[in-house]
């Protein structure tokens, strides 16, 4: 059962469920820019490895016990693997413990390559920012805000009518927290029926 759902910058959230004795979820392999990170090997690629972990293992004393979970193939549901509690963690080389923890991260992943959020741009963030990208530059749309008038024409856009609305993008379908009755719901994102829905009490909050 999921317990709160923390937001990414509440920290004081996260060392309070460390304070009480819960276990928390910490996604560690996100690009969030530069703040913070060490360009660590993933995949044989440096990527922007953030240092977080370490600072909160310094600060709470808490114990890193490395997880991952794989779609059933056969029947709905997961698979869940929990891994010995890494020891002699953090060393205080922040680099060598981001490699230590993309290496477990890569071990997970080459089980199940197809199940791994390959969408999240992971090497967004290069060693120089003059570094070719591996995703393209994305333009940005030209468009007037509702209310402005047009250059060199005399009636006002309309800029709901110049624009169309986003198409949906293919995302994973994951298991949330429901905040009615405390019941595992499936967040279907991908918009096609989905086998696993079964498996789940209540809706799909997509759907």
């Amino acid at each position: 059962r999921y317990g709160t759902v923390l937001g990414a910058k509440d920290l004081r959230g996260l060392f309070k469920c460390l304070k009480q004795n819960h276990a928390v979820w910490y996604a560690t392999d996100q690009d969030y820019g530069r703040k913070d990170i060490v360009f660590a090997p993933f995949f044989g690629i440096p990527a922007g490895s953030i240092t977080a972990t370490s600072r909160i293992v310094e600060r709470s004393k808490c114990k890193v016990v490395p997880f991952s979970h794989f779609r059933r193939e056969d029947k709905p549901g997961y698979d869940i693997y929990f891994q010995p509690a890494l020891e002699n963690f953090p060393t205080g080389d922040d680099l060598q413990d981001a490699t230590r923890i993309n290496a477990i991260i890569e071990q997970e992943i080459r089980k199940a390559p197809d199940q791994y959020l390959w969408m999240h741009r992971r090497f967004k963030t290069r060693p120089d920012i003059d570094d070719p990208g591996f995703y393209g530059r994305q333009r940005k749309k030209k468009g007037y805000p509702l209310g402005r008038r047009c250059a060199g024409a005399g009636h006002l856009a309309d800029y709901r009518q110049q624009t169309r609305p986003p198409q949906p993008v293919a995302r994973p379908c994951r298991a949330f927290a429901c905040t009615n009755g405390r019941k595992a719901v499936l967040v279907k994102r991908c918009g096609l029926p989905c086998a696993a829905l079964a498996g789940f009490a209540g809706a799909c909050s997509h759907c």
